[in-house]
């Protein structure tokens, strides 16, 4: 990779200050126009390339960014907040302003009236954790108006957002099936339980899940899914009757972070931790659940380093026109249980 050529480089090369390039660089006042000419001359034939952020600096013009996601599964989103948070503070002295905005659930109809409430044209560009293919034509008429616009946590693929950044949902949902159809020996009862009718990500999830059993596991039996809108009271209904219907199952896929809790809360009343369980992310409860046997394992998504990575790559985007090679920038699926929870000793959970 090729060196960026400094300011004092030229400095050097032309006999003068580093004051004296600066000025000439960015046209300030205070120098010969025979200097500032020989300046600019031999910084072009050096290769100089302006710094972007630099310059947004000393334009003195603000860059403003929105975020909007969900706050209702507060764990999760939680660390999501620390992240963002954490890469507005670094980019704060660049000038980037980051606005936060919060649905209480992940849901089309509350996000499009929130984006629909927004001045969107007072902003330079917006990271969205999309609540589903209804607000698609949302996000393309922002791009239209040359408001660029990354997805995070949950994607929006039929869009023309520039990147989505979050784990491959599917793969995770490969993972799933992988994990679970080994766990049961190849055989016995397993449901699924999720959101099936909201994000594209929850649909992947869950897809990714059963062709793997489907095409691997013929000797598993899978029970009809069940529908429970990733919400905690409505997984834990939906939990106690799965297995009350069907007392001999052996292993349960949950696809979201607040059904896993609802799940381990009915699995408790019920007594029954034989049960294969295999849920959504690192939170305290899931944390105690694994360390007490209830859980046998979860998929780490990394919720900071989604909330982190959706202002940087935004910032970079508007500020140096960076475009990524690939629209998916995908965070590693890892599987988290009871002896390896040290390795997410870097997240923000583990900071609190």
């Amino acid at each position: 990779m090729k060196k960026r050529v400094t300011i004092a480089e030229i400095a050097k090369r032309c006999n003068t200050s580093i004051g004296t390039v600066d000025r000439a660089l960015n046209n300030r006042n205070g120098i010969h126009s025979e200097t500032k000419e020989f300046i600019l001359q031999t910084a072009k034939e050096m290769g100089y390339q302006t710094n972007p952020i630099a310059g947004a600096l000393s334009r003195k013009k603000s860059i403003r960014l929105g975020i909007v996601y969900c706050e209702n599964h507060a764990e999760f989103y939680d660390y999501v907040t620390r992240g963002i948070e954490q890469a507005a503070k670094e980019l704060q002295f660049y000038g980037v302003e980051v606005t936060q905005w919060k649905t209480l659930n992940i849901s089309w109809e509350e996000q499009l009236a929130l984006l629909e409430s927004i001045d969107i044209k007072e902003y330079d560009g917006f990271a969205i954790n999309s609540a589903g293919m209804k607000t698609d034509a949302m996000i393309n008429r922002m791009v239209e108006l040359g408001i660029p616009v990354l997805t995070f946590n949950t994607d929006a693929p039929a869009t023309n957002r520039f990147c989505y950044i979050g784990t491959n949902a599917r793969g995770a949902g490969n993972l799933a099936g992988e994990l679970i159809g080994k766990l049961m020996g190849q055989e016995g009862k397993v449901a699924a339980l999720g959101s099936f009718l909201a994000t594209n990500s929850f649909i992947e999830r869950f897809i990714g899940f059963y062709e793997v059993i489907q095409r691997e596991y013929p000797n598993i039996t899978l029970c009809p899914h069940s529908e429970c809108f990733n919400d905690t009271q409505s997984a834990y209904y939906e939990t106690l009757r799965v297995i009350k219907e069907n007392p001999d199952i052996k292993a349960l896929y949950i696809t979201g972070s607040s059904g896993t809790v609802g799940a381990l809360e009915a699995m408790k009343e019920l007594g029954r931790k034989d049960i294969i369980l295999v849920g959504y992310d690192i939170t305290k409860t899931t944390i105690q659940a694994l360390k007490d046997g209830w859980c046998t394992a979860v998929l780490y998504q990394d919720p900071y380093f989604q909330g982190y990575q959706a202002v940087k790559v935004l910032a970079k985007h508007i500020l140096e026109g960076f475009v990524p090679r690939t629209p998916l920038l995908t965070v590693d699926t890892k599987i988290m249980m009871k002896y390896n929870l040290e390795e997410c000793g870097n997240t923000a959970l583990f900071l609190s």
